[in-house]
């Protein structure tokens, strides 16, 4: 856990050149302005490795090429100088990294694999995937559309709820959110994309960065890997005991990832 006083992180792996992290729920990875006294990752991260604070482009986020939401926890890079800051940027930008997500979501969803597409426009203080014809008539086609894509994978289908292994191609804001919501299956507890009925059934979005595997300049390929933590597992915990108690029987195909 990320404890402020004691100046801890939870490091999944570090080097020369990156520090690896599995970000709690609940704590932003940078702070939005520059007093902003809130504890963030990187905060923390100043503190425990201080010439982060040089790396990077930005001085509200040094060191880190790229983000989850707050309430959004697992794996998380930062660069610990700028030649590798810039290598890692590139190969997010060029789709070069491979991410994979878990999350729970409402209902069960009917297929056991698949690809989520379309584009992704911020509409009022929301992304939405974007199709023109079906705007309302107050609304306005956004001036920047992205296209989004996801892989996704079942993992076990409960009651009213499927757990899902999520591969994201593209990486575009609130991307995994947006598309699981309009698909009918919002992730559980997500405040801003969910129901009002499924929002309530998590204290925060049941969204965690698995895993992530990318090639560093001396041509090694790392792959590193976080454990949810204790709230997500209690949610699935929750859910199959429901199930139990509900005797509820089911044949279907339990896929298990590696």
């Amino acid at each position: 856990m990320l404890i402020r006083n004691d100046q801890m992180l939870d490091i999944v792996y570090e080097d020369d050149d990156i520090i690896v992290i599995n970000k709690p729920p609940g704590i932003a990875v940078h702070p939005v302005k520059e007093n902003d006294s809130k504890i963030t990752v990187v905060r923390e991260l100043i503190d425990y490795y201080p010439p982060i604070k040089k790396v990077g482009e930005n001085q509200l986020r040094p060191g880190i090429v790229h983000r989850i939401d707050a309430d959004t926890s697992g794996i998380l890079v930062a660069a610990k100088n700028q030649k590798t800051f810039s290598w890692l940027k590139n190969k997010f930008a060029s789709r070069e990294v491979e991410k994979h997500y878990l999350a729970i979501v409402e209902g069960r969803m009917s297929s056991l694999k698949g690809t989520f597409k379309g584009k992704l426009g911020r509409i009022g203080g929301k992304f939405r995937l974007i199709d023109a014809g079906k705007l309302r008539p107050h609304e306005k086609l956004p001036e920047k559309l992205r296209e989004a894509e996801t892989e996704f994978k079942v993992l076990k289908r409960f009651q009213d709820a499927t757990l899902v292994l999520l591969s994201p191609k593209t990486g575009r804001t609130h991307q995994l959110r947006v598309q699981l919501s309009a698909a009918g299956h919002p992730i559980l507890g997500d405040k801003l994309y969910d129901s009002k009925t499924s929002a309530m059934r998590a204290e925060r979005q049941m969204l965690h960065a698995l895993s992530l595997t990318v090639s560093m300049p001396d041509g090694k390929r790392i792959s590193l890997e976080a454990e949810p933590p204790y709230d997500f597992q209690n949610t699935l915990n929750d859910l199959s005991k429901r199930d139990e108690e509900n005797k509820i029987e089911k044949n279907e195909t339990h896929i298990t990832y590696e």
